[in-house]
């Protein structure tokens, strides 16, 4: 646990705040506009706790692109093994369509490359649509850092 140092401790107080990480724009505004009342050392703590702040802004942003670059990379390897499942499959069929059955059996196999191209068909529009929700979340964590950043400036 770290302890505050007596100006750190007056900031505080003076902030009507338990920590640092609690201090908002306003709260800095208010500090600012009666600096030329503060104790030098004071003031001095207060501003210095800002790199901190933005670090953590910036360490959030990390945190999330690679959460959601992992998430894109498993949906993409998900979707690429059900496509070439679905390939294989329909390529089974053609080599059992191309041989001499009867009517009945081609017409099983048919329906069923049918079947294995609505499947991949679906497949496509799911990917698609998790990669664009991937996208949305990205971008709002990207706009909510960015937005804190303005906030805080």
């Amino acid at each position: 646990m770290k302890i505050l140092t007596p100006n750190e401790e007056h900031t505080l107080e003076l902030l009507k705040k338990d920590n640092f990480r609690s201090v908002t724009k306003d709260n800095v505004t208010d500090v600012v506009s009666i600096f030329e009342k503060l104790n030098p050392e004071v003031a001095k703590s207060l501003i210095e706790q800002m790199p901190e702040e933005i670090k953590g802004i910036v360490e959030i942003e990390r945190f999330y692109t690679d959460l959601l670059t992992k998430g894109i990379e498993s949906c993409s390897s998900t979707a690429d093994s059900c496509f070439s499942t679905e390939d294989k499959l329909v390529d089974a069929y053609k080599t059992e369509l191309n041989k001499n059955i009867p009517f009945e059996q081609k017409q099983y196999f048919v329906e069923h490359m049918e079947s294995a191209a609505m499947r991949k068909e679906n497949k496509e529009t799911e990917h698609r649509e998790t990669l664009e929700r991937f996208a949305r979340y990205g971008l709002l964590a990207f706009g909510l850092g960015v937005g804190i950043l303005a906030f805080i400036f």
